[in-house]
């Protein structure tokens, strides 16, 4: 009889070889259709990206002279007899040839731009024509074709302008040979009609030469190339072919080969045979003018990897078999032995024999160990009753570890974080990827226990906040649509178009809220869909019903089972599911949260088809605006957040206008991110002294200021005719209600730039004011920063960006949003601190201000003074003081004097209690930090 030790060798060395075989042939297999698909990627990724391109130079062609013909029907309306009076016409041609020659010096490989008039009223050899000079690449004014000498049908010669004149269309011509430049080129026309009347065309001619040099630069591997054909088979370039061939003089075998390309589908990859007789892999793209871009590589280079990959599979498969044999003979060997023993002694142990020492006896070990375990039930029965009481005892035991546990955790994540971030090392980054992913799943286990554990105690709070509705759609969407694609799922959403853009409420627990339902649905639903549905379920006033569905097509609930679904630490059907992770806590949690928020969670599923879950939650309207399509939405405010070239405006003139010292520093130090250095004005008769002596490029100005706001002081400049066509008067208002812009569009405002100033919406309207000739874009460097006009640095003092940020964790806790203010001071945490100071340092005198108008009852001023502490308390974050000095600001603008007199003093005291605050933290945390005084 073979013994136990034989046995389990035996089953082990062949499940060792069957799975060694498997992993091999699955792997292979697998991967080689992984980089299959990789390479045809790459070859459809690089004709789409070179395509684009070589398009770039027709695109700009086309530009060139879309330009010289709008400008052409422009300057129609000026000269409106041209087409009858020959001297005007003549006035008229030299207007439109001066911008043709000056676009055509700007334009990539220009050879020649004209105007040729209809020969068959005008003459044949009426309009411009100007061509470049290749020995010094001046333009110079040459004489056009005669036409006379041509017949209409010779193609050839005449063939650019009657062929698009027919077509009636702007196209590109075949490309030809220029015989009095000596130059390859394809030409670019659009016909002119004026009033059904054809007045000629207007054409410029492309060096073919630029074509080639871009086809040319294509390189994929090793030797993979790219060539350009006309739709014809002319070979525009070819590695072999660089200066092109006309197809009829191609021999047979490339006629052969060329025909072949032309008809190969476009935009998929072709498989077959290279010129030289290699297979090859090739994909094929039509440009703008209807010429073929193909690239192309040889499959031996693309297989290449493959073939490695194999083989080191290979190496790998066999070392893993050879390595699991002998730690199988080992293992086997050192398990048998204790095995040996142990049925011994566990027969002495049921006897009540526990002084018996470990020794070998028996002959079949398994069959008197299984004796022996039934022996020694009996003692068992006393550690399942210790086993039940440790049982009851987890649910404390998990809610207190949970808080020591997510210590550890997040130090581990963090650290990771840094690997992830700094390590170069290809197989570094993998390992740290995959302890990042099981990190979050871990800490994501950990916080539901410690969210169960909180409501359970008592400690969870809801707190309601201002938020985006878009970006917290956004994120919900991006946060599960991964997990749904990874599946196979399809994860759509269902928003309504109407919601308000920003809304009041606990976003953190909402957002938690529908991520658990969304989890689970992707988590149980195998095969389907999963979709998120947001609606306006009606408005009562300033707080609106938002209903909430999570639909799924996935397993279902039983109905026996519904009864558990919100048992915590209770799974359904565990058997079934038990390959799916979690805690059991996830729909606990939901309906414990939506029962204090004021709502509950109503579930609909029908076994094995889905399962919808919904709910109802209040939330308050701060911003009715729809949100639309809040995935725009969303990009429209992060959009030109990542570009990769940095904008810098020299020589702008720029005045800034507002009364608040504050204000002026914020925007002057935002504008220095773009090398602007604006003049300033504190009020509107200061401005409006300063626009008499000097013209600028753009005026911000501010709307409430005392004795003349901004729209007075607009009107004055207009009626002093102090504004000039060129100069742009933007609105500077913390007023940034639904209505606003084109109130101040109505008032003579060119546009308008709400405080507290974000620096995306600042750069936009600098670019769309600023002539463009002041704007230059350079390549971002490195980690290169801005540097802000703050109070200069002590020797050896360090940065607060990079101190201790004790002081960010105090000012949160005196409820100031301190990424708000970072935001409005460009991320600057000095900038930012010297802001703060100076709230602190207003506080005072504003205070008595405030107080002495209302002691005057002077309600405009004590308007524009609440307007501005509300535009100071935004700027650094004071979320407490904004919506009181709001509300006192609306209060002076309508007079509602008993309104103003019974919250006065709460306004006042919240103000002076934050800038105390402000004044202690800074005092205690960055001050000492930085060893400023």
């Amino acid at each position: 009889m073979r013994s136990i030790q034989t046995k389990i060798s035996i089953v082990i060395l062949i499940i060792m070889i069957t799975v060694s075989v498997a992993f091999m042939l699955t792997t292979t297999t697998k991967t080689n259709a992984i980089l299959d698909n990789d390479s045809d990627q790459i070859l459809l990724s690089a004709v789409d990206y070179y395509a684009n391109v070589i398009d770039d130079n027709f695109r700009s062609a086309e530009q060139s002279v879309g330009s010289i013909y709008n400008y052409a029907i422009k300057r129609s309306e000026t000269y409106t007899e041209f087409i009858s009076d020959e001297a005007q016409r003549n006035r008229y041609t030299d207007d439109i040839s001066e911008l043709g020659k000056s676009i055509a010096e700007n334009t990539r490989g220009a050879m020649a731009v004209y105007l040729r008039y209809n020969p068959d009223d005008y003459g044949a050899s009426n309009g411009f024509w100007y061509t470049i000079n290749l020995d010094d690449n001046t333009w110079q004014s040459s004489v056009p074709t005669d036409m006379s000498f041509y017949d209409k049908d010779d193609v050839e010669h005449v063939g650019w302008y009657y062929i698009p004149v027919e077509a009636g269309v702007p196209m590109w011509m075949d490309p030809y040979f220029n015989k009095n430049l000596g130059v390859e080129m394809i030409s670019y026309i659009i016909p002119y009609y004026l009033d059904g009347y054809t007045v000629g065309i207007i054409g410029m001619d492309i060096d073919m030469s630029v074509l080639r040099e871009e086809t040319a630069k294509i390189m994929l591997y090793e030797s993979g190339r790219a060539f350009l054909i006309t739709k014809d088979g002319d070979v525009i370039y070819h590695e072999d072919y660089r200066e092109g061939e006309n197809f009829e003089g191609l021999d047979e075998r490339d006629k052969d080969y060329f025909a072949e390309v032309i008809s190969a589908e476009r935009n998929t990859v072709n498989d077959n045979i290279s010129r030289n007789g290699q297979r090859q892999k090739m994909v094929l793209k039509e440009l703008r003018n209807g010429m073929i871009l193909g690239v192309y590589a040889p499959i031996d280079e693309i297989s290449k990897p493959q073939r490695d990959l194999t083989n080191q599979l290979l190496i790998i498969a066999v070392a893993i078999l050879l390595l699991a044999v002998i730690i199988s003979i080992i293992w086997v060997r050192t398990l048998v032995g204790p095995l040996k023993h142990m049925t011994e002694v566990a027969e002495h142990y049921a006897d009540g024999n526990y002084t018996e020492i470990l020794s070998v006896r028996g002959k079949d070990e398994l069959g008197k160990l299984s004796k022996s375990l039934h022996k020694m039930a009996t003692s068992l029965t006393q550690q399942i009753r210790m086993a039940d009481s440790a049982n009851r005892a987890k649910s404390e035991f998990l809610a207190n570890m949970s808080h020591e546990i997510r210590t550890p955790i997040n130090a581990i994540l963090g650290m990771n974080e840094m690997i992830l971030r700094e390590a170069e090392d290809d197989e570094i980054i993998e390992y740290s990827t995959n302890i990042q992913t099981s990190g979050r799943t871990l800490l994501s286990l950990i916080n539901s226990i410690l969210d169960f554990s909180k409501i359970e105690d008592g400690k969870m709070e809801i707190l309601p906040v201002s938020y985006d509705m878009a970006l917290f759609i956004n994120n919900v969407v991006n946060s599960i649509s991964e997990s749904a694609k990874e599946k196979g799922l399809q994860f759509t959403t269902d928003i309504d178009e109407t919601l308000p853009s920003v809304l009041v409420g606990d976003d953190v627990r909402f957002n938690q809220i529908v991520m658990n339902l969304l989890t689970n649905a992707v988590k149980y639903t195998e095969k389907g869909k999963v979709i998120l549905t947001i609606k306006d379920g009606g408005r009562d006033g300033d707080v609106i019903n938002i209903v909430t569905k999570v639909i799924d097509t996935g397993i279902g609930i039983r109905e026996e089972d519904m009864g558990k679904l919100f048992e915590s630490f209770s799974r359904l059907e565990e058997k079934r599911n038990r390959n799916i992770e979690g805690t059991g806590l996830g729909m606990a949690i939901v309906a414990k949260l939506l029962d204090m928020m004021g709502s509950k969670l109503n579930v609909e599923s029908v076994y094995g088809a889905g399962s919808v879950f919904s709910f109802t939650l209040q939330q308050k309207i701060e911003d009715d605006s729809p949100i639309g399509d809040y995935v725009e939405r969303f990009r429209s405010g992060i959009r030109g957040e990542s570009r990769e070239s940095e904008i810098h405006i020299k020589d702008a003139k720029v005045l800034v206008v507002d009364d608040n010292e504050m204000n002026i520093k914020v925007a002057k130090n935002l504008m220095k991110i773009y090398d602007i250095i604006p003049d300033t004005a504190t009020s509107g008769e200061e401005a409006i002294e300063k626009i008499r002596s000097k013209v600028y490029n753009v005026v911000f100005l501010d709307h409430m200021m005392p004795k003349m706001d901004g729209i007075e002081t607009l009107k004055k400049l207009k009626e002093e005719r102090l504004i000039t066509g060129k100069m742009k008067v933007i609105a500077l208002t913390a007023n940034a209600v639904v209505g606003a812009k084109e109130s101040y569009l109505k008032e003579g405002f060119d546009d308008y730039l709400s405080k507290p100033i974000e620096t995306e919406r600042l750069e936009k309207l600098l670019l769309k004011y600023i002539p463009e000739q002041m704007v230059t874009r350079v390549e971002k460097k490195e980690n290169e920063t801005i540097l802000l006009e703050f109070a200069p640095k002590k020797k050896g003092e360090e940065d607060s960006n990079t101190s201790n940020d004790d002081w960010k964790a105090r000012l949160k806790e005196a409820g100031i949003s301190v990424e708000d203010g970072l935001k409005y001071c460009a991320g600057n945490s000095d900038f930012y601190h010297e802001i703060l100071e100076d709230y602190v340092d207003n506080c005072q005198t504003k205070s008595e201000e405030l107080n002495g108008y209302l002691a005057d009852k002077s309600w405009e001023s004590y308007r524009i003074l609440a307007h501005s502490i509300k535009s100071s308390s935004k700027t650094i974050g004071a979320a407490s003081v904004f919506p009181l000095a709001k509300r006192m600001e609306d209060a002076a603008k309508n007079k509602e004097e008993e309104y103003i007199i019974g919250h006065h003093d709460e306004l006042i005291k919240q103000y002076k209690a934050m800038a105390d605050v402000i004044d202690k933290v800074i005092k205690e945390t960055w001050r000492e930090e930085s060893g400023r005084e």
